[in-house]
Formats: C-alpha cells, sequence, structure tokens
C-alpha cells in the first residue's frame, strides 16, 4: 500500500541523514592545531642559598600563525634599537630605571641538588636578572637569553644559563663583566 511504501521512503532518508550525521561528527573542526609557544628553563649560578632572584623579560619572540619565528620584539617602549644586539649604552640606561617599570617579574627557586636558582617554563627572550642577598646585598644587574632552535618537532628554547662569577662587577663606563 501506499502508507507502507510512504514509511520505507521515510526509513531511508532516515537512515541516510543518521549515516550523514554520523561522518560529519568524524570531520574534525579545526585541521590545524593551535600554536602553542616553546618555553624552556632559565639556570642561575653561583649564587648563595637563601637570596632572592627574580627576572624581568625584556624582549619576546614573535611567530606567525603557523608558528614560524619572525623577530623579537621589545616588552617595554623601545628599550633596544635592535632586540639580537643590544647595546652597552642601552644597556645602562635600562638598569637605571625603577624596578616597577620594569613589568612583571619572575621568580627564580633555589634548587640544592643544582646548588642554582631555577624557573622553568620562560618564553625565548632576553631576561634582567636581578639578585639580592640574604643580607640585603643587591648584586650587579645581568642579563640572560633563551633563545629559540630548530628541531624535528618545530621550535624548542634553549636554556638560558647564567653564571654568576664571585668578582662580577659593573665597571663605570661600560656594561657587565
Amino acid at each position: 500500500t501506499r502508507k507502507e511504501t510512504n514509511m520505507k521512503q521515510l526509513k531511508k532518508w532516515a537512515a541516510l541523514l543518521l549515516a550523514f550525521v554520523m561522518v560529519m561528527t568524524l570531520v574534525p573542526l579545526h585541521s590545524k592545531a593551535e600554536f602553542v609557544q616553546p618555553t624552556g628553563k632559565m639556570i642561575v649560578k653561583g649564587v648563595e642559598e637563601g637570596a632572592t632572584v627574580k627576572a624581568y623579560r625584556l624582549t619576546k619572540a614573535v611567530f606567525d600563525a603557523d608558528g614560524n619565528f619572525l623577530r623579537y620584539d621589545n616588552m617595554g617602549a623601545g628599550a633596544f634599537a635592535d632586540t639580537t644586539k643590544p647595546t652597552n649604552e642601552e644597556w645602562l640606561k635600562l638598569i637605571k630605571k625603577p624596578v616597577d617599570q620594569l613589568g612583571a617579574a619572575v621568580d627564580l627557586t633555589w634548587n640544592a641538588a643544582e646548588k642554582s636558582y631555577e624557573k622553568p617554563g620562560n618564553e625565548a627572550g632576553l631576561y634582567m636578572i636581578l639578585v639580592t642577598s640574604k643580607e640585603g646585598l643587591v648584586y650587579n644587574p645581568m642579563l640572560v637569553g633563551l633563545s629559540l632552535a630548530k628541531d624535528g618537532a618545530g621550535n624548542v628554547v634553549k636554556e638560558g644559563t647564567i653564571n654568576v662569577p664571585s668578582s662580577f662587577s659593573l665597571p663605570s663606563e661600560g656594561g657587565a663583566k
């Protein structure tokens, strides 16, 4: 009968629609994975246990939508004319700024096994390191860089390590020795 024929056609269309919906659920909405900026560890050696070690980010890596590295940009207004080659004059101007103008501080924590201060999860760029001893003495400011490198999986950040020598000093006319 006609009613049975209509019911069979309705069942066929419903089955076809259900099959189409099932196939569409298998298709990803975004075919491209979201870019995640690579990070690395910052390490400061040669500083006494109990000191306060803070890092202030001065430059940041800039990537395109596909995750390809483009350049480094200043975090603040024009700290360095060329972010890949900071000059002594730019560095001296920067270290004379009040701490509250350097941006948010990142605290490095003591690693007793390595006898160093460390902070994992930092993005590529230049960081100013400021150290205050447990007696309240302030070390000369230091500059550490976390650079980008390519490996088989893409961009990776190389560890930024600075070893503070016992005779670390800032000459009156130039940058840190």
